[in-house]
């Protein structure tokens, strides 16, 4: 059941979770996983339907660095299944999908009438409102996402423990502060390797953090705003947090998501920049002074 190699069943982290399950009505056969993955975390199967399985996948090296960390991202899982969100993502991506090339179709029909007619003044018209119709869809669907996020978001934070609410503001402020770092890196190694043409749009669309991290990850709340939630739930409860017990253990888990980013990049520039993918993952490792072979830190021996 330990195999490196293979998932791993959680038992122990399904029966902590079997009072939430119980009162939510989450369905029962419902697996928790640890895997190798590129995400902290996600969940396959719905609520609905007990026909097929549901799974939450957790992060193999994250549940094993900060099993607190884990148990809020496995709320945040659940109420995924519990929502039947899954299948609302495959509809909207769907409708999205279909919708658009029929708009795009439908304009460049109308934009080519229009041009026989009146020129290109005439034909630019109902491409350019049939391309602002695609973009509109476009926000649309990702404004839905977004929604269902802050909702699993605010499920997770109303049945975490006061652990598991620590472990979860843990994770976003490693993302929070990595995301300037990971905005420099990316943009000056890039402008190694790329055209002039690229540069004007590179420079505008990264040129703040928020602004990138919108235009893109726009299915997903900003991680400042969902560190915020947090930190307002546990002001709320009124938890103290240790500043320097919990600066380590953040310290912990940056080291490891910035091996999960290094992995993310290897996947995501390895087709088609490996000159400047090489160069990335140079600019991301972690500076002499973390000692990146220390052994793990495993919330169990604590």
């Amino acid at each position: 059941m330990e195999s490196r190699d293979g998932p791993c069943l959680l038992e122990s982290m399904k029966a902590g979770k079997q009072r939430l399950l119980h009162r939510t009505g989450v369905r029962k056969d419902i697996a928790i996983v640890r895997c190798r993955s590129v995400d902290v975390a996600f969940a396959t199967g719905i609520n609905a339907s007990r026909s097929g399985s549901a799974v939450v996948y957790l992060n193999e090296d994250i549940y094993r660095v900060d099993r607190d960390c884990s148990g809020f991202f496995c709320n945040h899982e659940i109420k995924h299944v519990l929502s039947n969100d899954n299948v609302t993502v495959s509809v909207i991506d769907g409708v999205n999908d279909l919708v658009r090339p029929v708009v795009l179709g439908v304009g460049c029909l109308k934009a080519m009438r229009a041009f026989f007619r009146r020129g290109i003044v005439g034909g630019a018209g109902p491409l350019f409102g049939a391309v602002a119709t695609c973009l509109v869809c476009n926000r649309i669907a990702d404004a839905l996402f977004r929604w269902r996020e802050a909702k699993a978001d605010d499920f997770a934070i109303a049945h975490a423990t006061d652990e598991e609410l620590k472990g979860g503001r843990r994770f976003f402020t490693v993302c929070a502060r990595m995301e300037t770092d990971r905005l420099r890196i990316v943009r000056d190694h890039l402008a190694e390797g790329l055209s002039y043409p690229f540069g004007v749009w590179r420079e505008l669309l990264m040129e703040s953090s928020s602004g990138w991290r919108y235009l893109f990850d726009p299915r997903h709340p900003s991680n400042k705003s969902r560190l915020r939630k947090i930190e307002k739930a546990l002001a709320v409860r009124g938890v103290e947090i240790d500043g320097q017990a919990e600066e380590q253990r953040v310290e912990r888990l940056r080291i490891c998501w910035v091996e999960q980013m290094k992995s993310a990049l290897l996947y995501r520039l390895s087709g088609s920049y490996p000159a400047i993918m090489y160069r990335v993952l140079d600019a991301m490792v972690v500076s002499d002074a973390t000692d990146t072979s220390e052994e793990s830190f495993d919330p169990d021996e604590r």
